[in-house]
């Protein structure tokens, strides 16, 4: 797996500590946007494939990015954020092979005025 080269990314000894200046949630933001979506790319499709050593790795670069700084402390570890991406993508496609497994929406009739039973509003949840 070519994603063990995104920890050379940090050198080592620099932490969030050098970056004056810089606020602490635009710091935890870029690194998720690069570093962290680099290493979790198409993580539903690969993460049940993957071995436990590049599973260690991947948790090992997110912790040392904890530790630095770059995320933050309490950010989700790379299964939470693989089963999350997993979810998402069965929540969000249909036709997607899993989506037959979860519960169908609900829709739920709301009206704007009661009196007399006015324009409805339609939410699905």
């Amino acid at each position: 797996m070519g994603m063990m080269n995104i920890s050379a990314s940090l050198p080592r000894g620099m932490d969030a500590s050098g970056l004056k200046g810089v606020p602490a949630d635009s710091l935890h933001l870029v690194a998720q946007a690069t570093t962290l979506s680099s290493a979790m790319y198409a993580s539903p499709a690969w993460w049940g494939f993957a071995s436990v050593q590049n599973r260690d790795k991947i948790e090992a670069l997110l912790n040392r990015m904890k530790r630095r700084g770059f995320l933050h402390p309490e950010h989700p570890s790379a299964d939470g954020i693989a089963a999350k991406a997993l979810f998402s993508a069965i929540c969000m496609h249909p036709n997607h092979v899993l989506s037959s497994f979860l519960p169908r929406p609900k829709q739920h009739q709301y009206y704007n005025n009661y009196e007399n039973r006015g324009p409805q509003l339609l939410i699905t949840t």
